[in-house]
């Protein structure tokens, strides 16, 4: 599991500690306890063999993206010069977004997501809690806020798959991911 400090981290550390110390300890002793580079294992709402990739900074940053196993291509090769069920499916088989996260270990393990950028718009500019639980070198977090309401599906962090159930579970190890 990669751990990288940058001076984001240092100056949110600092001004955790500044505000109280026991407090900022915590906070960075949570970050450190899930940062990582995970890689799905399993997302139901993106069908079998979905892939894709979520990175925990130990600096509080975090980006995610995924795939279906498969996006159509476009007949053009131009990505501005697709067709509408080209578009569609692009849409409807992926998200990425990116951000700052906090992961409270307190009263639930939560993940809260600063959704600065995401490729559905509505996301922008929004914070998430994700509750997540870890076992071993699997994370497993649940989506409690669709971008496509009707499709939340469940994901385990292993590969084997898991039932279907709403809010969407994200299982990820480091490592790999489960969305």
């Amino acid at each position: 599991m990669n751990r990288q400090n940058t001076l984001a981290a240092i100056s949110a550390s600092l001004l955790l500690l500044s505000l109280a110390v026991p407090a900022g300890d915590a906070a960075a002793q949570s970050m450190k306890s899930v940062a990582g580079s995970y890689t799905v294992v399993s997302v139901s709402a993106y069908g079998p063999n979905a892939r894709g990739r979520m990175m925990l900074g130990a600096d509080g940053r975090y980006s995610t993206v995924i795939a279906r196993a498969t996006l159509p291509k476009f007949a053009s090769n131009s990505r501005i010069k697709g067709t509408g069920d080209e578009y569609k499916g692009v849409v409807e088989g992926s998200i990425a977004h990116y951000g700052t996260y906090i992961a409270s270990m307190t009263g639930g393990k939560v993940l809260t997501f600063n959704i600065e950028v995401s490729t559905f718009p509505n996301f922008d500019g929004t914070s998430q809690k994700r509750p997540f639980k870890v076992a071993g070198d699997l994370l497993t977090y649940t989506v409690t806020t669709a971008s496509a309401p009707g499709r939340l599906p469940t994901s385990s962090g292993n590969a084997s798959s898991s039932p279907h159930r709403a809010p969407r579970s994200i299982a990820t190890k480091p490592r790999r991911m489960h969305a």
